[in-house]
């Protein structure tokens, strides 16, 4: 009886132990994230999804290195490696997208840094045969520096900009702090910016120079945009950084938006967004007059005790349909601006659309469609009468949903039940409504035999 219970103690202890290797070499014990995956297939593991380079010269070609491991039973195929950014690639052979069971690959991303100065974030899409994470996304990180650097950033960001002032400065060190310029040649466009240079001493960034530039007098009111180049020479290497320039150059007055646009289509009476009109020199000013045409109402109103001026726009409840672009117009009693324009683009809607405009039947296109009746009125839109001279083709109203707006109504036009068409019809379908200017719609409908 002993020896029994010491077997059967001994084979539950064996049965235990096994289990515990079982355990401890199955891949859902060594990787916790995969808990509850089936292992039969391919599964994806990745050692880490993000690579920072750190700072990286310009020009330099640098490697991001990935290591995907396949912890499933069955071949994990890379179907597909793509970047976001031509400055990144990535090269795989036929045979490395092929990663064996229970083991790895390497995915090496080679970022070019020519021309991409500043904080850089390259992603590499990665897709796999595993049916639980198909895609992964693997992101290349680095800040590129040149021989120089550019404070605050590397752009004149000009917002507002008057004519003779001058702007917020840049400064330019080496990035070596203990360096010093050779050379800095700086390239203006001649027609928007002037600059003056002074050589300057940071304890922080070491030797320099300070930029500063202005609008010239004689550049044009309006948007500004281009680049500055700066050529530079440290310890006999040479370097570009481009700085970009973004803006608009003013008068004595500023509107604020500079434009008024509405992407999609909008209705008779909408209102567009308020323009102000302010003085850049702080000066009072009287607004006279402010108009846009004769579809669109404006009105205007003081503000900051006549500083500023707040212009009020909308559509007349006569604008033709479709495209419409017109210019605000704002006169003032400022000698050196005493007109503003303000560009309008819109769309108006149309004040009856039929969706679809033609009724389109047949075996494959199906015997009946539903056609959506819009109005842009302030009555709601009732069908009062729905007809068809051809026989065979019928068309009655639809029930009207009551959550949509009024002016929507719906008419279904289809072939008569009991009737099978042997040759192509073409007809209309007549509706009639309780809109005066909408009074009559016809509705081109063809019913084609062979499609």
């Amino acid at each position: 009886m002993t020896t029994l219970c010491s077997l059967r103690l001994t084979t539950m202890l064996l049965a235990t132990l096994i289990a515990q290797v079982r355990t401890a070499d199955s891949p859902k014990h060594l990787h916790g994230e995969h808990s509850g995956r089936d292992f039969s297939g391919p599964v994806v593991q990745v050692t880490t999804r993000a690579v920072d380079l750190g700072l990286v010269r310009e020009g330099e070609k640098p490697t991001a290195t990935f290591e995907i491991q396949n912890l499933g039973a069955k071949d994990l195929i890379i179907e597909d490696v793509r970047t976001t950014c031509g400055c990144t690639t990535v090269e795989l052979s036929d045979e490395e997208r092929i990663v064996k069971p229970q083991e790895s690959r390497k995915i090496v991303a080679i970022f070019d840094s020519k021309g991409r100065v500043g904080k850089q974030r390259k992603p590499v899409i990665v897709k796999v045969n595993d049916p639980e994470e198909p895609q992964l996304t693997l992101t290349l990180v680095a800040e590129v520096v040149s021989l120089f650097k550019v404070l605050p950033s590397p752009m004149l960001n000009l917002r507002s900009a008057r004519r003779g002032v001058e702007l917020d400065p840049l400064e330019v060190f080496p990035v070596d702090k203990n360096a010093v310029f050779e050379s800095l040649d700086v390239e203006v466009p001649d027609d928007i910016l002037e600059y003056r240079r002074e050589d300057i001493t940071s304890e922080e960034n070491g030797k320099g120079v300070r930029l500063t530039f202005k609008v010239p007098d004689h550049a044009e009111i309006g948007p500004i945009g281009g680049h500055v180049e700066l050529f530079g020479q440290v310890a006999g290497e040479k370097a570009q950084v481009p700085v970009r320039i973004a803006g608009i150059v003013v008068g004595d007055l500023v509107a604020r938006p500079a434009l008024l646009q509405s992407l999609g289509e909008v209705p008779r009476g909408h209102t567009f967004a308020p323009v102000t009109i302010a003085a850049t020199n702080d000066l009072p000013f009287e607004l006279i007059s402010a108009s846009a045409g004769p579809y669109i109402d404006v009105t205007f109103e003081a503000a900051q005790q006549g500083k500023a001026y707040i212009v009020r726009t909308k559509i007349r409840a006569d604008a033709p349909d479709g495209p419409l672009g017109v210019n605000l117009t704002i006169r003032t009693n400022n000698t050196g601006q005493p007109l503003v324009t303000v560009p309008m683009f819109v769309n108006v809607r149309a004040r009856f659309l039929v969706e679809p405009a033609i009724v389109l039947l047949g075996p494959d296109a199906g015997r009946t469609r539903k056609v959506a009746l819009h109005v842009d009125a302030r009555v709601p839109l009732k069908v009062t009468r729905v007809s068809c001279d051809n026989p065979q083709v019928v068309a009655q109203t639809e029930g009207v949903d009551a959550e949509l707006p009024g002016g929507i109504a719906f008419v279904r036009v289809g072939v008569r039940p009991d009737s099978t068409p042997e040759t192509d019809i073409t007809t209309e379908v007549v509706v009639e409504t309780n809109i005066p200017e909408m009074a009559t719609i016809r509705i081109p409908v063809e019913y084609h035999v062979d499609g």
